[in-house]
């Protein structure tokens, strides 16, 4: 290749992550724009709040559902136990892990790793404090019986950090641990005390704030995995963790409060650690935290885990055995416990209520929305693959043999440096991607939505960020004799790094509109599936809770199928809509006791998303669809949104 052709691929590559970075800022603007928004942008966000809540007052989120309230527990515990525990903790996780990282590539002693599962603890001593309490009352005491005892914990933990920097990694390391340290420590007192002070207990705020952390810290997870498998590339880690980002699904859910970014901050953090689980116990101690922990934040992300077992069963077979084995008994331990702590339900909730009907025409669909909107990414991740396997081939082939002295291949390579036999080079990302994009199959899930593609789009950037590092990285086929198959090899592999790079550049240009209404939006490709917030959401929010108000007011009750609604007005939701109205249809809920209360005008307000008075959807049952149309109408229409338009219905004034 010519060094103008490698100008141009420099150059193709510096706008490409140019190109990724504004997306990026695109992203950080919505986020900003949710979390600052106090109304719901998503169906499941108050309910998620509402979960936390009632964590907070010591009830259980897995009821039966044969009485009020008419509430499903779909999802594993450990978010809206985190949501509980305030913003404050999804920052101090952010900060830990900072530490965690930097502790990760500054030391290899097993003093080190111990210090960063310290952190971890550091961070539950760190839920106590005074704001976090005032706001979480019921909480109080749950993890530790005093502020005295959560002190003594961090000055232990902080003088032991202190002495193993100072012994393993200089007076350097020791500052910048303890600088650390401090910031995490007074991070309640200095910068969130006086943001949260007047923060509502009912705020979203609470619930986006970890899932947009978790998601901040899965671009980062990215980039770090990328770096270590992808040969310290660091170009390729930026445009890993920037591609990320860079998608219409994530870009979608970006502020949602929901638990699928966490459950990939855990897997993503489990994976990364298996990379040295034969010869490093603590390691693999660690990434079965972070699989039990994703595990118990959403309970169908099984792809990590299982990248991680098949892994280590192939590299190091009894190692692996083991492995799986106690992350089996971990999981298993602490669900049978959540199991007799609900008396029962917590499987009933997380499993038979998951197993929903497929419609496999949804298949079609969601296959042209990810070829309109990720149109370069399928082909070049197909090139990349099939260049992996025309050179993992050649080696096979060729044998010990093939490791000769002899002209590079790749321009950007320095034969001279290259090594003579291949080194041992972990790269769990394809067994990852494989199994990610086998899970695609679940868009045909009753209920799906674009955040199926969240987990198999960031197997998608660990797998080509890999690829473009060990292509424009010297690596081990550097010695190989030159060969038709490796310059093959060679080639679909620069064809899948300049389509990637494409996609970046691709995505911020206007889309082909198939509407009047996308012709009107002059905005980057992978913004269109979303909107944000604005001014009229604000103004719409206002007057729906205006005229919930003048209900409360005349001692009416209300119904709604957004439980922010009810939450801010001081009333616990009493009914979930989608989910109880899909086990009704399969015959694992009864909504008799819905429809008479709806028949009996029991609620003087209904306010819902759904126009019900002109269609059905999915969030009601035939029977409830008569009782609201026979017994209320339409009184108000809220409007003007993409995001929800609210219908206020009121009952009629006939006898019913």
């Amino acid at each position: 290749m010519s060094t103008d052709r490698v100008s141009l691929f420099s150059a193709l590559g510096a706008a490409g992550l140019l190109a990724l970075a504004v997306g990026f800022g695109h992203v950080a603007l919505r986020a900003h724009t949710a979390l600052v928004f106090p109304y719901q942008i998503d169906p499941e966000e108050g309910f998620i709040l509402n979960q936390a809540m009632r964590l907070g007052r010591g009830q259980s989120i897995y009821s039966p559902i044969d009485q009020p309230p008419f509430l499903a527990g779909t999802y594993a515990p450990v978010f809206p136990y985190v949501v509980s525990r305030g913003p404050g903790l999804a920052l101090e996780l952010a900060l830990g892990g900072l530490l965690f990282l930097i502790l990760l590539e500054g030391g290899r002693s097993r003093a080190g790793w111990a210090a960063a599962g310290a952190a971890g603890f550091l961070l539950c001593a760190q839920l106590s404090h005074q704001h976090e309490i005032s706001a979480r009352e019921g909480l109080k005491g749950l993890l530790f019986p005093s502020m005295s005892v959560v002190r003594t914990i961090e000055i232990a933990w902080a003088a032991g950090l202190a002495v193993w920097a100072l012994r393993s990694r200089g007076l350097g390391m020791a500052l910048l641990a303890g600088a650390l340290l401090v910031g995490l420590c007074e991070i309640h007192s200095v910068v969130l005390a006086p943001l949260l002070k007047d923060l509502r207990p009912d705020s979203l705020v609470w619930a986006r704030t970890p899932a947009v952390t978790a998601e901040l810290g899965c671009g980062l997870l990215i980039g770090v995995g990328v770096f270590r498998m992808g040969r310290r590339n660091v170009v390729a880690a930026a445009f890993a963790a920037l591609l990320f980002f860079v998608c219409s699904e994530n870009y979608n859910w970006t502020g949602f409060a929901r638990v699928d970014y966490l459950a990939l901050f855990f897997n993503l953090a489990g994976l990364l650690l298996i990379a040295d689980g034969a010869r490093r116990f603590d390691c693999a101690a660690l990434s079965i935290l972070f699989f039990t922990l994703a595990l118990l934040t959403k309970q169908s992300q099984i792809m990590a885990p299982v990248a991680g077992c098949l892994y280590m069963l192939w590299r190091w077979p009894k190692w692996g055995m083991a492995f799986a084995g106690a992350l089996g008994l971990s999981v298993g331990a602490v669900v049978m416990a959540l199991q007799a702590l609900t008396d029962g339900q917590y499987l009933i909730h997380t499993v038979r209520y998951n197993a929903n009907v497929f419609y496999w025409d949804q298949l079609w669909v969601y296959a042209r929305h990810l070829w309109r909107f990720e149109t370069l990414i399928w082909p070049a991740l197909a090139l990349a693959l099939a260049g992996q396997g025309v050179r993992a081939l050649h080696l096979w082939r060729a044998g010990q043999d093939a490791f000769t002295p002899g002209e590079s291949v790749n321009p950007w390579h320095d034969p001279a440096k290259a090594p003579r036999r291949l080194p041992d080079e972990p790269d769990w990302t394809p067994l990852f991607l494989i199994l990610c994009l086998l899970s695609l199959a679940g868009f045909a899930k009753a209920g799906v939505s674009y955040n199926y593609l969240i987990d198999p789009w960031a197997a998608i950037c660990l797998y080509l960020g890999v690829r473009v590092g060990r292509e424009l990285t010297p690596g081990p086929w550097l010695a190989l004799k030159p060969h038709g198959s490796l310059r093959a090899a060679h080639a679909l592999g620069m064809a899948a790094v300049v389509l990637s790079v494409g996609h970046g550049i691709l995505a911020l240009s206007p889309l082909p509109p198939r509407s009047k209404e996308e012709a009107g939006l002059r905005r980057p490709r992978f913004t269109i599936t979303a909107s944000n917030p604005g001014r009229r959401e604000w103004e719409m929010g206002r007057a729906v809770e205006q005229a919930i108000g003048v209900a409360k007011a005349s001692g009416r009750e209300f119904l709604t199928d957004l439980p922010i609604f009810a939450i801010r007005a001081g009333v616990s939701p009493q009914w979930q809509p989608f989910i109880m109205a899909q086990l009704a249809r399969e015959g694992k809920w009864d909504d008799a006791p819905m429809v008479r209360d709806l028949n009996r005008r029991r609620y003087g307000l209904l306010v819902f998303y759904t126009p019900v008075h002109q269609e059905g959807g999915a969030n009601f049952t035939a029977s409830m669809l008569d009782a609201i149309r026979s017994n209320y109408r339409l009184t108000q229409s809220i409007g003007g949104s993409p995001i929800f338009n609210y219908y206020i219905y009121a009952p009629r004034t006939d006898a019913p």
